[in-house]
Order: C-alpha cells, then sequence, then structure tokens
C-alpha cells in the first residue's frame, strides 16, 4: 500500500485558523491516536435556540453555530400544535457552511397524523449525533413547518447544542 496521497478536506483551513503550517508530506505508515477532538468541543460547549412566535408554512428558523469550526452533539424543532391544525410535518437541516450553501442535510423530519381539539402541545424533531459531527465555519441549524393545515402560522423553535473549537 502506498503513502496516502491527498489531505483530507478541510484540514489545512483548520491547521491554518491555529496558526500551524501545513505538513510538507503525510506518513507512509498509519498509527493509532487518541482522539481528543471531542473531548474539546465538550469543554467549549455552547447551546443556542431561536424561536418565531408566527412562522409561516416552509419558513426556516436558524441557529448559527458561530464563524469557526464546530462539533455539533444535537438538535431539534419544536413546534406548538394547535387544537384547529389539520396537518403538519417538519424539519430539521444542517447548511453546512458557504461549502453547499443551498444544499441542507435533511438530519430528521417527521409528518405527525394525530389530530383534533384535545390533541394539541409541543412535538419536538430531536436529531442526536451517533458521533459529534465536524462543521465548517458559519454553519446553519435550521428547522421548519413545512406543512401546517388549516392554521395560517405556527410557533417554531430551534435548538442547537455544539463545541466551538476556537
Amino acid at each position: 500500500m502506498g503513502p496516502i496521497q491527498r489531505f483530507p478536506l478541510g484540514l489545512l483551513d483548520l491547521l491554518s485558523l491555529k496558526g500551524i503550517a501545513p505538513p510538507n508530506n503525510l506518513s507512509e505508515t498509519i498509527v493509532p491516536f487518541i482522539d481528543l477532538l471531542q473531548m474539546y468541543g465538550l469543554s467549549q460547549m455552547r447551546s443556542d435556540s431561536n424561536t418565531n412566535a408566527a412562522a409561516g408554512e416552509g419558513v426556516n428558523v436558524s441557529v448559527q453555530l458561530g464563524s469557526t469550526w464546530t462539533l455539533l452533539y444535537s438538535a431539534s424543532t419544536t413546534i406548538t400544535k394547535t387544537a384547529t391544525m389539520t396537518a403538519l410535518t417538519g424539519v430539521i437541516q444542517l447548511f453546512r457552511g458557504n461549502w453547499f450553501p443551498n444544499l441542507p442535510a435533511t438530519l430528521n423530519a417527521v409528518e405527525f397524523q394525530r389530530f383534533g381539539a384535545t390533541d394539541t402541545g409541543l412535538v419536538t424533531i430531536p436529531w442526536v449525533a451517533p458521533y459529534p459531527l465536524l462543521c465548517p465555519p458559519n454553519t446553519v441549524v435550521s428547522g421548519n413547518a413545512g406543512v401546517i393545515g388549516t392554521d395560517a402560522t405556527a410557533a417554531v423553535t430551534v435548538r442547537a447544542e455544539f463545541g466551538l473549537l476556537a
């Protein structure tokens, strides 16, 4: 097996943020190591949320993770379900900074089935990363109620838990 031929995507940007010169070449051997990135991210943990009390259908409610690299641990969208709603869908999405500004990754999407005067309250669309997700600068977590039914608007809250790699 020959040497590794290319740098992993984003490695050079991450090194330049820390003022570290890029390596001249990559090692020909693979060596074991302990990944401290997750522990470092946990030590820089942040939680942020944003609410739109009257979001229309498909209106994104967003949380920006910051202008530096981050580790995303979890995210959720919470929608207030009213007695007059006849349909409801919701989504939680990830816009990866300037790399894919118009191509979000859908983290979770749900279509709710039960409706009626006694079926009201908060409905949450959760997403928890199996392993922290490395996100480039200016990444945005976004959620929306895609279909609201007979209601014109719904209260939508988006939350994200992330660690700053600064």
